[in-house]
């Protein structure tokens, strides 16, 4: 099951100057449940990262129907969580955040290790297939001071 966040957000356009709202996919949610007793068959820990991963899962959403081109994907399955990393020019557009510390299992992890994680990912910015770039945490303002920064 999905569930969408779609960000509205004023774009100047190119030809007078004016301003319109448009509407973009801002977070996509896809929620899997399972018995956590099969964990040992789901977890990818040791396998290579070229493998079938569920990152995969999120290459749909991300780049047919939010027309993301670059940018970022976490996973949430029982007390796992799973950082990846999306290019839409990529013949595996979803892989690994990077080759260690892309997964954490809640259970023993730390929590500061896992809090640095998901503020490196939120203050990135993605870009979407049209050029637009969406602003991550830390925006930088140009033009009027309600436009984030790649939106005029």
């Amino acid at each position: 099951m999905d569930f969408v966040i779609h960000l509205t957000d004023k774009m100047q356009t190119a030809e007078d100057g004016s301003y319109s709202e448009q509407g973009f996919p801002h977070t996509y949610l896809t929620v899997l449940i399972d018995d956590l007793a099969t964990i040992a068959q789901w977890k990818l820990d040791n396998g290579p990262p070229t493998i079938n991963n569920r990152g995969d899962i999120m290459a749909y959403s991300m780049g047919v129907r939010a027309k993301i081109q670059t940018g970022y994907g976490i996973v949430i399955i029982g007390p796992r969580i799973e950082f990846y990393k999306y290019d839409n020019d990529s013949n595996k557009p979803m892989q690994r955040l990077r080759k260690d510390n892309w997964a954490f299992d809640m259970r023993t992890e730390s929590p500061a290790m896992v809090g640095q994680t998901f503020e490196f990912v939120a203050a990135k910015t993605l870009l979407y297939q049209n050029g637009i770039l969406g602003g991550g945490a830390q925006r930088s303002v140009m033009g009027p001071p309600d436009l984030p920064a790649g939106r005029a």
